[in-house]
Order: C-alpha cells, then sequence, then structure tokens
C-alpha cells in the first residue's frame, strides 16, 4: 500500500466508500472523502476520522489490503506496470490493492 493508493482511492470522483483492513484484524471505513486525511508532506501515514470525534492514525504498512466498490482510474504509471508484468507472462488476479511488506 502506498500513499498514492490512498490518495487516488479519496480523490477518486464520484466518490466510492472503502474499508482499510489492518494486520491487527481491525478495519476503517472511509464513507466520504473527508474522513480519511493525508498531509502533502506525509509518505507513510494517515488519519482516519471516526464517528464521535474518534481518529485512528495509521502507519501504511500495516494495511493488509482495501476493500471497496467501482472503478479507479488508471493511472499512466499503474498502465505501464501491468502492460509490463502481463508481458512477462503474469495474469491480473483482480486484486484490488495489497501489502508489499
Amino acid at each position: 500500500m502506498t500513499i498514492a493508493n490512498l490518495r487516488e482511492m479519496k480523490n477518486t470522483h464520484p466518490f466510492e466508500s472503502f474499508v482499510i483492513h489492518m494486520a491487527d484484524g481491525k478495519s476503517f471505513e472511509v464513507s466520504d472523502p473527508e474522513d480519511l486525511v493525508i498531509r502533502k508532506d506525509w509518505n507513510i501515514n494517515v488519519i482516519v476520522l471516526r464517528p464521535r470525534g474518534q481518529f485512528s492514525f495509521v502507519y501504511l504498512k500495516n494495511i493488509t489490503h482495501i476493500t471497496g466498490q467501482g472503478k479507479l482510474r488508471d493511472s499512466k504509471a499503474g498502465a505501464e506496470k501491468r502492460a509490463r508484468v502481463n508481458r512477462q507472462g503474469w495474469q491480473n488476479r483482480g486484486i484490488f490493492f495489497s501489502s508489499s511488506g
């Protein structure tokens, strides 16, 4: 999971809610783009706003996967990487996003 993945999901129009799943089994629903706080200078952390004024500080390496509905727009870099991987004989298995660490 990268900060770019989360920024892309937050900025998708129209916004589609998604759930962040953590390594410890916790999950956080992001039902509004304002529920996810990502500062411009942050690369490894985000804040997820929760009901009743609560929040959770999330370290990206602890995210195992994200689930949601809809389709993300395709970035040029992502399309090039998938094309390169597909040329090497790998198949796209339909995984939305998963942690590499």
